[in-house]
């Protein structure tokens, strides 16, 4: 699959095998930073510039979880190697952790 963010906000997912569309979600209010995949290509993370971190489902777009309340604009996002955390970092030089499976700050 291919992610890419858009300064709406917008989430759009492709199949990279064939380049067909599988989902165009609404779920930033401000352009996303930051996408990544989880290690087995279930969940996208993304960031942004609304001070909100998203897990997304990788084929349907659906939101899975929103972690909101930063004090700053989030910039970037990674799993851990495992998939079983996820990190977003910040422009106020924080860095949050959030455990992928319970979805519950670390």
């Amino acid at each position: 699959r291919l992610a890419a963010g858009e300064s709406s906000g917008s989430l759009r997912i492709w199949q990279f095998s064939d380049g067909q569309p599988l989902a165009n979600r609404r779920g930033h209010s401000a352009r996303i930073i930051s996408i990544c995949f989880s290690p087995d290509g279930r969940i996208l993370a993304t960031a942004g510039d609304d001070r909100v971190g998203r897990l997304w489902d990788a084929t349907t777009g659906e939101t899975l979880m929103q972690f909101v309340g930063q004090s700053s604009e989030l910039w970037s996002v990674s799993f851990r190697a495992d998939g079983r955390q996820v990190a977003w970092g910040g422009s106020d030089n924080t860095i949050h952790f959030l455990d992928a499976s319970t979805r519950w700050p670390k």
